[in-house]
């Protein structure tokens, strides 16, 4: 993977998968014509949290640099949808990552956290504590922000798998684990199910 970015888009919506996938499907097909190779979009599976969808989105570095030659653009929509461009990321860690297939059958924690300011980098003491963790199924990636930033709002993202029944204690254990690196000011963390896969 490492000439790929991998981008986090965050959709701000109180829409269910029936109005959302409509308004989301033509935007998502133009940057497939630009080179995007593979989008798996999430669902949020807790209403009360700030984003109704994720997308992660896999770029060649080439496609991706001519898309958004400016950077990534700030917060964009409309009509009951905000995307909110979390922003282009390297994978750095992720022992049985699959970013071209949706993990169905599983619950995606993910995480969207941001550093201090003055921390340039952080995110080698945030992979030794996701190793150090374990419950059934077990299986995380981390992704930290490319250079240049691309303009994204977030300094690194986690993706972390479970089977349901440990998906309340795999959260816990995440937040527990984000308040042992020093260098993290604060991190999102919510329950998604992955469950749709374009093209």
């Amino acid at each position: 993977m490492a000439r790929s970015i991998i981008q986090f888009v965050c959709f701000k919506t109180s829409y269910n998968e029936q109005r959302f996938l409509p308004a989301w499907e033509p935007f998502a097909s133009a940057f497939l014509a630009r080179g995007l190779e593979r989008i798996v979009l999430s669902r949020s599976l807790q209403p009360e949290g700030e984003y109704g969808f994720i997308s992660r989105n896999l770029w060649d570095d080439q496609s991706f640099a001519a898309t958004f030659p400016n950077g990534l653009p700030g917060d964009a929509g409309g009509f009951g949808i905000i995307a909110v461009q979390a922003g282009g990321f390297r994978m750095v860690a992720g022992p049985r990552a699959q970013l071209h297939e949706a993990r169905r059958g599983l619950v995606k924690a993910i995480g969207l956290v941001e550093f201090k300011p003055d921390v340039s980098t952080a995110t080698a003491g945030l992979q030794s504590v996701l190793a150090a963790l374990s419950w059934e199924e077990a299986d995380w990636a981390l992704f930290e922000s490319a250079l240049p930033r691309w303009n994204g709002r977030y300094g690194a993202v986690i993706e972390a798998f479970a089977l349901p029944a440990d998906a309340k204690s795999m959260l816990t254990d995440l937040k527990q684990a984000a308040l042992e690196v020093q260098s993290i000011r604060n991190v999102d963390l919510a329950l998604y199910n992955e469950f749709s896969v374009l093209p």
